[in-house]
């Protein structure tokens, strides 16, 4: 039998018996070196260097900072205060809670850069109130799982940096290149809950239902002026993106010690959420260097690029294959992980057909996002399921459309990548 196909039965079966993603790619790769050389064969220093090596950047320091600002946002009163701006924006409109809901995910992602993060903290304060207008509670918390993926495509992501470091390119050029789309993410999600909204005859918010603007942004005034302050000073050039990450968890602290709504229980807390979240993604980036270069060794990169290359060297016919494998690897595997294990098999092919990294790296991460959504694995819909109380068939049924709508975006951006790549090329940013 092949390297090749051992490497690939271990993992898969590891997987299945839901042994943990970094560990599966650890062992799966050990497994491979002994049956290639032995016991004795296996270059223990290599295997030690390049897995160091792989989480040894400095660059890598801004996944532990976004990390950390996202949670003490998450405990310090944020997610409440911009729930209530934002009823006061759009409570008028038809399905205005839905919309309210919506921005509020989209806002919160430019301050957590998690998907998760988004969903829980916007969720636990819009679900309950959805609910006490009537709303069905399944299509509510479709609109918080599936606003939970702007976590991932606003910036600042923790799923960006990962392509970036997985790539080598740059991380604020990726956080450039997911404004457009992350914004048209919540567009496509407000246009239908307009719609749904007006068939299901969802009233609006009354007058005396809906909060009173000025109160209302004066408290929320400090949350919303988090972005214009990391990414202004990231696109002003006052400091790096790595720079920035360490400045939104000092900025997140203020603001919280503002709201009063931080205990040192709270922080302590986030604080121990951010080195398991952390660990966990650099432990995943580092047993996937590993696996890397296995499959280097064993050319398998370029029998993918042989394989799609021999069923068409169309860029447009790649790309949608691509976006299906992207689809199905989604439903098993969480974004991060992917990210480290497939894009390194793929950047060959990308490269042979002259397609823009960065294009393909915002792609990746949306396309991939979809995967929060749907099940076995989607991380967004168990979020939701434990902050509602539903069983997770009727919220899966109720994110389906949102599902195909989210897939159809990533058609849109493959036809016109403009959407994508043109902030990028017209911000100074490297």
């Amino acid at each position: 039998m092949s390297p090749a196909i051992i490497l690939l039965i271990v993992f898969f079966v590891l997987i299945f018996l839901r042994v943990p993603i970094a560990f599966s790619l650890l062992l799966s790769s050990m497994v491979t070196l002994f049956a290639m050389s032995g016991i004795h064969g296996i270059p223990v220093a290599m295997v030690a260097s390049s897995t160091y090596g792989a989480i040894a950047k400095e660059s890598l320091l801004a996944i532990p900072f976004f990390v950390l600002a996202g949670n003490i946002m998450v405990v310090g009163g944020i997610a409440r205060r911009l729930v209530e701006f934002f009823n006061v924006l759009v409570g008028r409109v038809s399905g205005g809670l839905a919309h309210a809901t919506t921005l509020a995910c989209m806002f919160f992602a430019a301050l957590s850069g998690s998907s998760a993060a988004t969903a829980a903290s916007i969720g636990k304060a819009m679900i309950p109130e959805m609910k006490k207008h009537n709303y069905d509670e399944a299509f509510s918390a479709a609109i918080v799982a599936t606003g939970g993926i702007l976590g991932m495509i606003i910036p600042p992501s923790i799923a960006m940096i990962v392509y970036a470091q997985t790539a080598e390119v740059s991380v604020i050029k990726m956080f450039t290149g997911g404004v457009l789309p992350g914004i048209l993410g919540g567009v496509v999600i407000m246009i239908y809950s307009f719609f749904y909204a007006r068939k299901h005859n969802y009233k609006p918010m009354t007058k005396e239902e809906r909060p009173k603007f000025w109160p209302t942004f004066k408290s929320a005034f400090w949350a919303l002026t988090f972005p214009f302050v990391i990414l202004g000073g990231i696109y002003g050039g006052i400091f790096t993106a790595t720079e920035a990450s360490a400045v939104g968890v000092f900025y997140g602290i203020i603001v919280s010690l503002i709201y009063r709504e931080i205990s040192i229980a709270s922080f302590t807390k986030a604080v121990i959420d951010a080195v398991y979240d952390t660990a966990t993604i650099l432990l995943i980036m580092a047993s996937s260097s590993l696996l890397g270069w296995l499959m280097t060794v064993l050319q398998v990169p370029q029998t993918m690029t042989e394989l799609f290359m021999s069923i068409s060297d169309n860029r447009y016919v790649i790309l949608l294959l691509i976006l299906v494998l992207y689809l199905i690897i989604g439903c098993f595997i969480g974004t991060s992980p992917a990210i480290v294990l497939v894009v390194p098999i793929l950047l060959p092919i990308i490269n042979q057909l002259q397609i823009d990294l960065i294009f393909f790296g915002v792609f990746t991460v949306f396309a991939l996002g979809i995967g929060l959504i749907t099940p076995p694995v989607g991380t967004d819909l168990f979020v939701v399921c434990g902050i509602s109380g539903l069983k997770i068939e009727p919220v899966v049924k109720a994110v389906f459309p949102f599902i195909i709508l989210y897939s159809l975006l990533c058609v849109l951006f493959i036809f016109v990548p403009q959407i994508i790549t043109f902030l990028p090329s017209v911000v100074a940013v490297s």
